[in-house]
């Protein structure tokens, strides 16, 4: 899809996006470091940026919620044509993964969180629900969806 978004040939055809988030590298922080939620720094709608921190404190106040650097993403592509578009990360801050790119990127080592994984999930899937305009039935609230496992 990225190279539609280059070519402009969404935007020829009247695609409408509402809303687009990036999700890759969301498991790891350094073993000493909280949980977080990631979001760019540079590149990418501030104004979905927000929207997902919001909804992070709604559905995931665990995460520590700030800006990174890391960049470059297939939201960049959907950003530069004028989509809304925001990228969740890993950590707050720059890269920090010592296995970045590397053959021993494994779950199984310390800093792996899939802890962190389910936190920045629900927040991904929550903003997206919300830009959808899904709205919880009458008389349910989050306390009945955290029973729901």
């Amino acid at each position: 899809m990225p190279a539609m978004l280059r070519k402009g040939e969404l935007r020829e055809k009247g695609t409408n996006i509402i809303l687009m988030i990036q999700a890759d590298m969301l498991a790891y922080h350094a073993p000493e470091e909280p949980s977080q939620l990631g979001l760019p720094q540079f590149i990418g709608t501030p104004e979905v940026a927000q929207l997902v921190a919001n909804v992070s404190a709604i559905y995931s106040p665990e995460l520590t919620v700030g800006l990174t650097t890391a960049c470059c993403s297939d939201h960049q592509s959907f950003h530069e044509q004028g989509y809304p578009a925001t990228q969740v990360f890993e950590r707050t801050g720059p890269i920090a993964d010592p296995m970045y790119h590397n053959s021993g990127d494994f779950s199984n080592r310390p800093g792996y969180d899939l802890n962190q994984v389910r936190s920045i999930a629900k927040v991904q899937f929550a903003t997206l629900l919300h830009a959808a305009g899904f709205d919880l039935p009458e008389g349910v609230g989050l306390e009945d969806l955290e029973r729901v496992e």
